[in-house]
């Protein structure tokens, strides 16, 4: 809804909200392998990306997100990205 662009690989999935707000964060969840070329937005909105075992936030930029087989994997090809690893679960 953003003008986010994202290509998807073959067997991914992407889920995300239809009701986004300029100022509020912009979530999504990957399941398989995505490159993301993500707008900035005029209140700078961060986007978030869920995969199984970490989150990627950004405000603008482009990467590819792999998230297969237990294992994943974040290449950057332009801007910075934050990675926060989830904790483990009781």
């Amino acid at each position: 809804p953003d003008g986010t662009e994202v290509t998807m690989n073959a067997n991914s999935r992407l889920r995300y909200s239809y009701n986004w707000k300029d100022g509020q964060d912009r979530e999504v969840w990957v399941e398989g392998e995505a490159f993301f070329h993500v707008r900035k937005t005029p209140l700078k909105s961060r986007f978030i990306v869920h995969t199984e075992h970490f989150d990627i936030t950004v405000t603008g930029t482009q990467f590819n997100v792999s998230n297969r087989h237990g294992k994943d994997n974040v290449l950057l090809q332009e801007g910075s990205v934050t990675l926060r690893k989830k904790m483990a679960g009781p």
